[in-house]
């Protein structure tokens, strides 16, 4: 079963000249230091977990929209739940922070997680094979943020 997980959304505001042609998503890949995405709190709250993540968009493009497959892990090494973190837009050179809370998971119970796939990614020259291959996971919290992509990944 797989968790929608959504955080609220405000404005973002984000120009590009509207003459420039619009780069290839691998042009975009190859030439941008990426997108930080760093677990950096887990909260035990009334209803289970909050997790706050710090996006941070080193790319030369915004990213207009941003949904991430997570998998937790319990303490075990077991998958416990699967997620989908539906990111608010991330103007190009700006860090947002954002909490998910998720429901019937405990903070304590959380051993790992997982950053499994992008399953959409908007903006000019983006896709979600490009935002993949941009996403640097990284975590201030107690326990490991990976991906399927590195070599400490599934």
């Amino acid at each position: 079963a797989l968790l929608l997980v959504t955080a609220g959304s405000g404005p973002a505001v984000a120009e590009m000249p509207s003459n420039a042609p619009a780069p290839s998503p691998q042009t975009v890949a190859a030439t941008s230091p990426g997108i930080t995405v760093e677990l950096n709190r887990l909260e035990t709250v009334d209803k289970g977990c909050r997790l706050s993540f710090v996006f941070t968009n080193a790319m030369p493009v915004a990213v207009d929209g941003l949904a991430i497959e997570a998998v937790l892990f319990d303490t075990d090494g077991r998958v416990d739940q699967f997620l989908l973190l539906k990111a608010r837009p991330l103007p190009q050179g700006k860090t947002r922070v954002q909490q998910f809370d998720v429901t019937q998971a405990s903070c304590v119970g959380i051993g790992r997680v997982l950053l499994n796939a992008v399953t959409a990614c908007a903006g000019e020259g983006l896709d979600a094979s490009a935002c993949l291959d941009a996403l640097r996971p990284t975590s201030r919290a107690d326990i490991p943020f990976t991906t399927a992509l590195s070599p400490t990944g599934d």
